[in-house]
């Protein structure tokens, strides 16, 4: 018996996953970033957009991914609940609701298309865009000032803990400042 595509795509992104568990090194990395990168958007994007196709999905998945994955970390750390154990309880909760739509896709009828439901997806994403491109090309103070609270994070970290200063974007990066 031939084993759907999807099926082998769940099957082999939580083998990566797992990766991210158990390796060191860089597959640890990647396999971390498939649990917050990929599979909580990934499952949103399923639930809302059943019917649409590769493409879009996959696009707008990994566009939000990250986004509900710092959302629900945030209300998580803000009820006292540790970095680490928040991140396994996201990806895991991403990856069981991730293969519950496949596995729900799987068995129903994927080959009608809602073109209407995709049309608006695109729409938001290119009005995302403009909202943070149209400030930078017109303004010419946010050309020239808008990395300074990076600069100013840098140096506060740098006043803190000494050199080399930690990454203030990523935990456990040293910065090369």
């Amino acid at each position: 018996m031939m084993l759907p595509s999807r099926l082998w795509l769940v099957g082999g992104l939580l083998l990566l996953a797992a990766a991210g568990l158990f390796a060191p090194g860089l597959p640890g990395l990647l396999g971390t970033y498939v649990w917050l990168g990929v599979f909580p958007g990934m499952a949103l994007v399923r639930l809302l957009l059943p019917r649409a196709d590769g493409l879009t999905r996959w696009s707008v998945g990994l566009a939000l991914s990250p986004l509900i994955s710092a959302l629900i970390g945030a209300a998580l750390a803000m009820n006292s609940l540790e970095l680490q154990t928040g991140a396994r309880i996201i990806g895991m909760a991403g990856w069981v609701l991730f293969s519950a739509g496949e596995a729900r896709a799987i068995s129903g009828d994927d080959t009608a298309k809602a073109a209407s439901s995709e049309r608006w997806i695109w729409l938001v994403s290119l009005a995302a865009v403009a909202f943070v491109a149209i400030p930078v090309c017109v303004n010419e103070w946010i050309r020239v000032h808008s990395d300074g609270l990076n600069h100013a994070a840098f140096t506060f970290e740098i006043l803190q803990h000494g050199i080399p200063p930690m990454d203030p974007r990523f935990i456990g990066l040293k910065l090369n400042y």
